[in-house]
């Protein structure tokens, strides 16, 4: 599939139809690692999909194609079979990727084996973290170009259709629920905000930052900590008393 760099795929964007892309490590049958993003639909109708990229990896067109096929109400996994060998760091490559040599490396069976363990992991219902533990979280994709903060939780303002509320935001890789190294992530959670985000543009403002991201030995010492942070993200932005302003 080819396709300018600044292109989008040609399905209209369905709102509250999918969540957002997750991204994942996975494990083949042979041992092989490589790396894929997951789109869930939000209204699944028992169907699912694997896109397999060109050499250019996990592009920001294929998060969108597997997001497009979540509306749609298909799950849709993207991975990058070409992590076998030129390793699972990235998430493009730059023009300059030497990809034949990685052509030459890739076989068949190795590529049945990642297809089977991506039909596998799609076979398997998402965890929904987020709502599981009981603190909901918006999660933004994340451009190659884009400059993220440093990591670490944030106090910020979040506007929703025109709309401005607290948040607290974690820029990281989850390392309480991630083993091996993934891509980093923007998770918000709103404060006091108990509608459906999906398909909703959301605006971010960083404000503090307010310590750095850390692995908790269980589930429960994540949520008081947790607990601990919307309690002192409260106490920042009552102490702040502006209002955001309005943007036209």
């Amino acid at each position: 599939m080819c396709f300018d760099l600044d292109s989008h795929p040609p399905i209209t964007p369905i709102a509250g139809g999918a969540i957002d892309t997750e991204e994942l490590v996975l494990r083949s049958g042979d041992g092989g690692r490589f790396a894929g993003l997951l789109a869930r639909a939000e209204k699944p109708i028992g169907a699912g999909i694997i896109v397999l990229p060109d050499v250019r990896g996990l592009h920001p067109y294929y998060e969108e194609l597997a997001l497009r096929f979540a509306e749609a109400g298909i799950d849709a996994l993207a991975i990058d079979y070409f992590g076998r060998t030129a390793g699972i760091g990235l998430r493009e490559r730059s023009g300059d990727f030497d990809f034949m040599t990685h052509v030459a490396e890739t076989r068949f069976s190795s590529l049945s084996w990642d297809v089977r363990a991506a039909a596998e992991r799609l076979r398997t219902p998402g965890d929904g973290r987020g709502r599981t533990i009981g603190v909901p979280t918006a999660n933004l994709s994340v451009w190659p170009a884009q400059q993220l903060p440093k990591a670490g939780v944030y106090v910020c303002r979040a506007q929703v259709n025109g709309q401005w509320l607290g948040a607290l935001t974690n820029v990281g890789v989850r390392p309480t629920f991630e083993p091996q190294p993934v891509f980093p992530r923007v998770e918000a959670h709103l404060l006091d905000f108990h509608a459906d985000l999906y398909g909703r543009p959301l605006r971010l403002e960083f404000l503090e930052w307010l310590r750095p991201e850390e692995k908790y030995p269980d589930v429960q010492s994540l949520l008081d900590q947790m607990q601990l942070d919307i309690h002192q993200g409260r106490a920042l932005l009552a102490s702040r008393g502006d209002r955001p302003p309005q943007i036209g």
